[in-house]
Formats: C-alpha cells, structure tokens, sequence
C-alpha cells in the first residue's frame, strides 16, 4: 500500500479547513444569496433580477468561453508538434539497407 506523501496531506488538509472554514464564516450562505436572490451582503439592498441574469449570464459565458479556450488552445499545441515532427522526419536522409 502507497504511504500518502506530506505534500498531499497538506493538500488535503488545507481543503478541508478551507470548507470549515467558508461554512462556518457565512461566506458560502451570503454567496449563495447573492447569486440566487440578488442580496448584497452587510447591506438590506438587493440586486434587480435583470441586473442578476446579466452577471449570471456574464459568468456563464465567461466559463463555456474559458473551457473552449483551453480546449482549443491544447488542441493547436498538438498540432504544432505534430508538424514539428513531420518537419524534422522529412529532413532525416533516407536509409537503404542491403538485402541480407
């Protein structure tokens, strides 16, 4: 069996104190309110649900645009090196080998 290295106890660790910490504080819940109601925190005002759908459609957008980004740039990576290494074989001289 694998001993869990210090590197991923401290990782492991620190999410579940971060967790402890974000449900104990009440910054989840007055997040969560922000995005479902509108309800700025600290303050009794809340957001109009056309100004929310704007930032909820913002983030969204922000988030499929990131994700096809990243795809999109991995994707052009790939096909840089493999024209790098059609480049590179076809200047290796050809080989003829005897008949044995």
């Amino acid at each position: 069996m694998k001993q869990p290295t210090q590197k991923t106890l401290l990782l492991v660790i620190s999410v579940i104190s971060s967790i402890f910490l974000l449900t104990q504080s009440g910054v989840a819940n007055a997040l969560m309110a922000f995005l479902l109601v509108g309800a700025l925190p600290g303050t009794t005002y809340s957001l109009p649900a056309s100004a929310m759908l704007l930032i909820i459609a913002l983030i969204v957008w922000l988030l499929i645009f990131r994700m096809t980004a990243v795809s999109l740039i991995s994707f052009l990576q790939i096909d840089r090196i493999a024209k790098k290494r059609l480049q590179q074989k076809s200047q290796l001289p050809k080989r003829r080998f005897g008949q044995i």
